[in-house]
């Protein structure tokens, strides 16, 4: 692929990564051989076709960031462990500087930190090719189904909330599988019921070295404990 075509692609991306290299190359009239290899990894991924799912798969999705949406969360994101890697869905930025942002409304999908794509408002998935995984995909569908079962679940199996990512401590919680602000946030019931505190070890079920979630039977699986310090890559 010639250098001409190559920057036109770069110029398509957007991203100032690509700028830069569109620049350097401007400025020098060459790449060096990593700039090149890293420009033509760029038009790899621009051109590469997008997956896409039916739109109403993962509207429920959309549907459950709509509630803390509207008491005035900035950036919901839900976290996962699954299969020991880290799964999160976030709300992509409102603005880029003083523009809307391209992808204001939609919801990015990272999984160990690597962005795969993202769901758009009416609930359709556009993933990279390549990048999305089956199992992230599975739990996505299981998930959207039915997130408050599935949400709970996964909080009670590894005593992490999915909804804020935080560890959860006292009985009431454990037994929910989400805390009182989640329940406030995300719209999830609570009610009036009066749990004993309960301490971890006497959850016999719940342990950080029990079995990661399984897809297809999310609801009814088991997860392991949280796990942090998963380096986030945005999306261009």
């Amino acid at each position: 692929m010639d250098d001409n075509t190559i920057i036109s692609v770069l110029n398509q991306n957007g991203s100032d990564f690509a700028k830069s290299l569109v620049a350097s190359h401007g400025k020098w009239g060459r790449w060096t051989p990593k700039q090149r290899a890293c420009a033509e990894e760029i038009v790899r991924v621009t051109q590469a076709p997008k997956q896409e799912v039916a739109s109403a798969a993962l509207k429920g999705i959309v549907d459950l960031f709509a509630r803390p949406i509207s008491r005035g969360m900035k950036r919901p994101k839900l976290s996962f462990i699954l299969d020991t890697k880290k799964l999160t869905i976030s709300m992509a930025p409102a603005m880029k500087g003083s523009s809307p942002h391209p992808n204001a409304g939609c919801f990015y999908v990272k999984y160990e930190g690597l962005y795969c794509g993202k769901i758009t408002p009416s609930g359709l998935f556009q993933g990279r090719h390549g990048f999305v995984p089956q199992n992230v995909m599975d739990f996505m569908e299981v998930f959207a189904k039915d997130p408050l079962t599935v949400g709970s679940e996964y909080g009670r199996k590894s005593g992490c909330c999915c909804f804020c990512g935080m560890g959860l401590s006292d009985g009431r919680s454990l037994i929910k599988g989400y805390g009182p602000v989640c329940a406030n946030h995300w719209e999830l019931p609570w009610g009036d019921e009066k749990e004993e505190n309960m301490k971890r070890s006497e959850q016999s079920d719940i342990a950080p070295d029990v079995p990661i979630i399984q897809l297809r039977q999310a609801a009814h699986g088991m997860s392991e404990g949280c796990r942090e310090d998963v380096v986030d890559i945005h999306p261009d």
